[in-house]
């Protein structure tokens, strides 16, 4: 309810003519709580219902277990009659299949304008940049890799403010020369990097994340990350990176590479791999990633009725 209290307030402020007709925002958690529960039990109700009726349809083979969980999608919106519309999908949440790591493209000109507000005008604006992307390298004489994820960036392509539907983390390995001789000692810090909630959507996976990196010390670091910062001349080095989304739980990165620019040897500068090594799992080559993994059952639980957003 505070996340989707948070929502239609950034999203009023930046459109008000969407909302010239609109009644005044829940003044509370629980008043908005109490506007969008009765819609979200209508969805569960009928996902009940749909899952009871699948149970006793006669099959030659077992019904699967019923999934412990349901995800529930709420979508608000004001009416012209000066109401409140809410609008509830539930389906099955099932525990996320570990994925194999994904490769990634970045796409130039993609910052989201409002990265705190996550509007049903979201999925067609990252369907267009997917298929221009697709279209891109579909063009280009060398094969590539497909991509898994987009990765949302400035007009450089250099900083990575997040995923289509994830938000981007990057573990940085920095190393510093005690005292000023060339032959000094070095030390070491390894820490998680991520963009600030102003450039990035508040994502459940992102938060549960934080909350496993705090639970085994690990640092995180709200800045964007540039790949023109990840350079070993520099001493700043990214070790691996990994995508966190509340449905998909947690998944390594393979590759980011940045097709858009002409320039071969530019290209290549704005381009990372990583070798997440012959038995890893999607996310275990991570600390923090491994141990946000169990936490998606968490991140699910805070999108149930009204948290959902």
């Amino acid at each position: 309810a505070k996340r989707l209290r948070g929502m239609l307030s950034a999203l009023r402020e930046h459109d008000p003519a969407s909302f010239a007709s609109a009644p005044a925002l829940p003044a509370t958690d629980e008043a908005m709580r109490a506007l969008v529960a009765p819609t979200v039990e209508r969805a569960l109700a009928r996902r009940r219902a749909m899952t009871a009726k699948g149970e006793s349809a006669p099959s030659s083979s077992p019904p699967p277990p019923p999934p412990r969980e349901s995800m529930v999608v709420v979508a608000v919106s004001p009416t012209a009659r000066g109401a409140w519309r809410v609008g509830a999908h539930a389906c099955a949440f099932d525990a996320a299949a570990k994925l194999p790591p994904a490769t990634c493209v970045v796409v130039p000109h993609s910052k989201r304008a409002w990265p705190s507000v996550k509007d049903t005008a979201w999925p067609s604006l990252r369907r267009a940049l997917v298929e221009r992307t697709l279209a891109f390298e579909t063009s280009s004489p060398s094969p590539t890799e497909p991509l898994d994820e987009i990765l949302l960036s400035d007009a450089d392509g250099d900083a990575l403010t997040e995923g289509g539907v994830t938000n981007f983390f990057v573990v940085v390995e920095e190393t510093k020369r005690r005292g000023s001789s060339a032959a000094g000692a070095r030390t070491s810090d390894v820490f998680v990097q991520t963009a600030p909630v102003s450039e990035c959507l508040a994502g459940v996976g992102r938060a549960a994340a934080f909350a496993a990196c705090a639970a085994i010390g690990v640092r995180v670091v709200e800045k964007t990350p540039r790949l023109s910062e990840n350079s070993a001349e520099r001493g700043s080095v990214w070790k691996e990176a990994f995508l966190t989304n509340a449905v998909r739980g947690v998944r390594g990165v393979r590759a980011i590479r940045s097709p858009f620019f002409g320039n071969e040897n530019d290209a290549k500068t704005r381009a990372a791999s990583f070798d997440p090594g012959p038995d890893a799992d999607a996310g275990d080559r991570t600390a923090a990633a491994a141990a946000a993994a169990p936490a998606r059952r968490g991140a699910a639980g805070a999108a149930m009725p009204g948290d959902a957003a």
